[in-house]
């Protein structure tokens, strides 16, 4: 066995044991992530949302954003999230209506997301996206890219079920970025008007005891407007 074998065998050794560790959630955080995905409060779900996310996969970094107007309008995000250019991977995911990782992409590059998975209202339209960054292995995993897409689904019940604000209505919400028109899919409230959920930059979630997201440390937190 050469050198490079052995390697690369500790390697995935590793990224097994890491995700092992992942694995070894305490109840009492599961139960909490739970409780908010479950409720009715948009920005806690996503908060519960973006936690589950660093301590289930481990990313470094994650956003969910919602469109509206054909923009995609950050909810809730922790970690450093630059948004110099369009987020192809986040795009992909949008226009695809699936789970993309970015190594499946024609071009990529640092501002776009290792993975990304649609959020979908009950009637199929696509409401918006949960990306993650600084994902172990670079998002290659599709084990990681299944995780990310389970949550999007977990979340998109409470992220779809209030009526939404409009972007007017919001205050100091950063750029968003464009979204594909065509896939838009804007939830229909009983009253026949379309909307989104889009609402200020919430805050990460309190810390979680024994959850290391790769940094040491728990996610940071970004301020709601």
């Amino acid at each position: 066995m050469d050198s490079t074998t052995i390697a690369d065998l500790r390697r995935a050794a590793l990224a097994l044991r890491a995700r092992t560790d992942r694995l070894d959630l305490s109840l009492t955080f599961l139960h909490d992530i739970a409780r908010r995905l479950h409720g009715d409060d948009a920005e806690a779900a996503a908060e519960a949302a973006l936690e589950l996310i660093a301590a289930r996969i481990g990313a470094r970094a994650a956003s969910i954003e919602m469109s509206a107007d054909g923009q995609l309008h950050p909810l809730a995000v922790f970690g450093v999230w630059n948004r110099n250019a369009p987020d192809r991977t986040a795009l992909a995911a949008l226009t695809t209506r699936q789970p993309v990782r970015a190594l499946e992409l024609a071009e990529g590059g640092p501002d776009d997301s290792d993975i990304a998975a649609p959020i979908s209202d009950p009637e199929g339209g696509v409401r918006g996206v949960v990306a993650a960054r600084g994902v172990p292995g670079g998002g290659s995993s599709m084990a990681a890219l299944r995780d990310l897409a389970v949550i999007a689904a977990w979340a998109a019940p409470a992220l779809c079920a209030q009526p939404p604000a409009r972007p007017d209505d919001r205050d100091e919400i950063p750029d968003g970025e464009p979204a594909a028109q065509l896939l838009l899919g804007v939830c229909h409230h009983p009253d026949g008007s379309h909307g989104d959920t889009s609402t200020s930059a919430g805050r990460v979630g309190a810390a979680w005891a024994g959850v290391d997201s790769g940094t040491g440390r728990s996610p940071s937190r970004v301020s709601g407007s």
